[in-house]
């Protein structure tokens, strides 16, 4: 199973384009911007199907066995937050997609499926969570967003106690640190695994009927400060834990998946990221919307963050931007973007069948992204 796909299908895909006008390209797009229920809730249905099959990390094959595990735990935390915004725009079928958001949430819980994070830090992040020695950003920022999202539609629901218990945790390890972001793993930090962090403490808050405690409002305010780059608004990549010292350049696949993390909590924030991205690095070839992963002028290579990059353009960041598309309301990038992910995903009308698990779930999660001032306002 492939979750992205090759460097070889986005060529593919860009190398056809002339001859798939953007009007033929992005067809379906305004009826998934719109909210229709019969397309968004297809896209879920086969999103569910992936999660209820018997999926194991080595499934994923990105060459290594931490990103197989990132990408494993990613398919359910993504499927997850994309249940749950059907949930929120389709009052009529809310109780199966919570049903569904919930099954998601099993898997991502799963000891196996946290066990990458646990083999990085030598503790499991759930066994204790109140006497954890790490950050355990990712595993625990991710987990508690989708969880703070269920606690939203469910606030009495079965997860209510974990996510007390993993906000509660964060919240302290936030207040503790002063300077500097907190750690995905022993010395490595990453600015866009502290904005999901914040989020989920933020909408934690909002979902029990509370405002955001001021700290975390300002602890937000210092780390986008200097984690945003001054010249283009985009989020640094890697930073140091301790200072936020920068450890790599700006880049497309953080600030735009940062974005839709902010929209949960602070719109006006999510809003100026999702521009600059746009602004700075959004691209179109023959009608289809492509986003570079690095600014104008900035060489770079692709990873596992930003997926295959052709003509510096990334799959990530360009699936990812269609979240900010949607949450600010901008239709024409939102159907210049769906437009690429419908050349190069091949959708059959309930999954993208290049997709595979993860790029399915996130982009279901990124197509169904709720207006800005759905939260946090």
């Amino acid at each position: 199973m492939r979750p992205l796909p090759s460097a070889a299908a986005l060529l593919t895909a860009l190398t056809f384009a002339p001859i798939l006008p953007g009007a033929v390209s992005g067809a379906g797009a305004g009826a998934l911007f719109d909210g229709d229920a019969a397309r968004q809730q297809a896209l879920g249905e086969g999103v569910a199907t992936w999660v209820a099959a018997p999926l194991q990390a080595s499934d994923y094959q990105t060459g290594g066995a931490l990103y197989d595990g990132e990408w494993w735990f990613g398919t359910y935390m993504m499927s997850a937050m994309g249940f749950g915004q059907l949930a929120l725009e389709h009052p009529e079928a809310r109780d199966r997609w919570i049903a569904e958001m919930e099954r998601a949430l099993e898997r991502a819980t799963a000891k196996d499926v946290r066990g990458f994070d646990a083999g990085k830090w030598g503790e499991d992040p759930l066994d204790a969570v109140d006497a954890l020695r790490g950050d355990h950003a990712a595993y625990l920022g991710y987990l508690d967003l989708a969880l703070s999202l269920h606690r939203r539609l469910a606030p009495e629901g079965r997860f209510a106690a974990l996510n007390d218990a993993v906000s509660d945790a964060l919240e302290a390890r936030l207040q503790a640190r002063t300077r500097g972001i907190l750690e995905t793993y022993p010395g490595e930090g990453y600015p866009v695994d502290n904005c999901a962090v914040i989020a989920g403490v933020a909408l934690r808050a909002e979902a029990t009927g509370q405002p955001h405690p001021p700290w975390l409002d300002a602890w937000a305010d210092r780390m986008l400060e200097q984690q945003l780059d001054p010249d283009t608004g985009l989020l640094i990549q890697a930073a140091r834990p301790s200072d936020g010292a920068h450890r790599s350049q700006a880049r497309g696949s953080g600030s735009a998946l940062c974005a839709y993390f902010l929209g949960f909590a602070w719109p006006e924030r999510a809003r100026a990221l999702s521009g600059a991205v746009k602004t700075t690095l959004g691209g179109d070839v023959m009608g289809l919307g492509v986003v570079r992963e690095y600014p104008p002028g900035v060489d770079g290579q692709g990873d596992v963050d930003s997926g295959p990059l052709v003509m510096g353009y990334s799959i990530s960041a360009t699936g990812f931007s269609l979240a900010g598309a949607r949450m600010i309301g901008d239709r024409d990038w939102y159907t210049q973007l769906y437009g690429t992910a419908r050349v190069f995903g091949a959708p059959d009308g309930h999954q993208f069948t290049t997709g595979g698990p993860l790029g399915n779930a996130i982009l279901l999660a990124m197509l169904t992204a709720q207006p800005l001032g759905t939260f946090g306002e």
